[in-house]
């Protein structure tokens, strides 16, 4: 497989799939290759194990481990295991210190803005579905950034009572399908208002509560409109 593009935090962007090296992670936690390499056998056999439980939760969920290869400072080559998102998280589960938790949780939020990224550089035919899928993913980071907080489902609501205050005025319901053109295209352009919110801020290395605080403060603004 062909590297596309390899982010400053490890991640390595193919044609088909975002991954991460098992190097890359040992590096990253201080530890041998060869301690976290038994660790991810571990996760290979938990997915054996549970993978209808884990299939069950989620109907996307598709793990991979894929033998892969690393080049050292001297030029030598070692084996080692290239681990997409759902892969990362069965490792997880299996490496429980508080320290790998932490970048863990890092780890999950570079995957989310690679998503984030791929959505953004796709043409905006439909910036609806296209903000709703970019705060999807701002939603999962929150929840990994603020497990107990209820921040995270409220970001849905925030937005869409903005735009829609914006365009049918405050406390009024808004149904699309009554809508006139130019309604239409005020909703379009509040959209993508929001996306370009959000990706503006991925390559700059906000945090998920950052992103979320910059989305809530345009979401003041337009109700002042």
């Amino acid at each position: 497989m062909k590297v596309i593009r390899k982010t400053d935090f490890g991640l390595l962007k193919f044609k088909d799939i975002t991954a991460i090296t098992s190097k890359v992670v040992a590096d990253a936690l201080g530890v041998r290759h060869g301690d976290l390499m038994r660790n991810v056998k571990k996760a290979e056999k938990y997915l054996k194990s549970h993978y209808a439980e884990l299939r069950s939760e989620n109907p996307h969920f598709n793990p991979i481990f894929e033998d892969y290869e690393y080049t050292n400072k001297r030029g030598r080559t070692y084996a080692c295991k290239l681990m997409n998102e759902d892969a990362v998280k069965v490792l997880i589960k299996v490496v429980d210190t508080q320290e790998a938790f932490n970048y863990f949780v890092k780890l999950m939020n570079e995957f989310n803005k690679m998503k984030m990224e791929r959505i953004a550089r796709q043409e905006v035919i439909n910036p609806t579905k296209t903000l709703n899928s970019l705060l999807s993913i701002l939603q999962e980071m929150l929840k990994e950034e603020l497990p107990k907080s209820k921040k995270p489902e409220l970001i849905f609501v925030h937005v869409q009572n903005a735009i829609n205050g914006a365009v049918a005025g405050k406390n009024k319901k808004l149904n699309r399908e009554l809508l006139n053109h130019l309604e239409l295209e005020e909703i379009d352009y509040l959209e993508r208002l929001f996306i370009a919110r959000i990706v503006a801020r991925i390559p700059l290395g906000f945090t998920a509560e950052q992103i979320r605080s910059d989305v809530l403060d345009l979401a003041k603004e337009l109700k002042k409109i």
